[in-house]
């Protein structure tokens, strides 16, 4: 089984973020996983908006699912309707840019 957790600071750490890893702090998704016994993958980020919350869980259950890994439980912790996402344009691409 595998727990994916998504969602803000609340979710990711009090560092920076990096790709699906875990920081120095006992952050819930690491201590539910220990409790669990489960692998976890924990995708939040410090001022993530809901939009970008909801987008990353589908990027991440369909790549978990390209990898062959189909026992999924995904918990979700939505953030503030103040945040929101926006499309900006940046080195010459299409971007999203979280906004408080």
């Amino acid at each position: 089984m595998i727990l994916l957790c998504n969602g803000d600071s609340w979710t990711g750490g009090d560092n920076p973020s990096q790709e699906y890893k875990f920081y120095d702090s006992n952050v819930w998704p690491k201590v539910l996983g220990k409790e669990l016994g489960w692998e976890t993958w924990n995708c939040g980020r410090l001022g993530a908006s809901n939009d970008r919350i909801i987008r990353t869980t589908i990027n991440s259950v369909e790549y978990l699912e390209s990898l062959g890994k189909k026992d999924l439980f995904v918990v979700l912790g939505l953030t503030s309707l103040t945040r929101f996402s926006r499309v900006i344009h940046k080195h010459n691409r299409l971007i999203f840019d979280d906004v408080h």
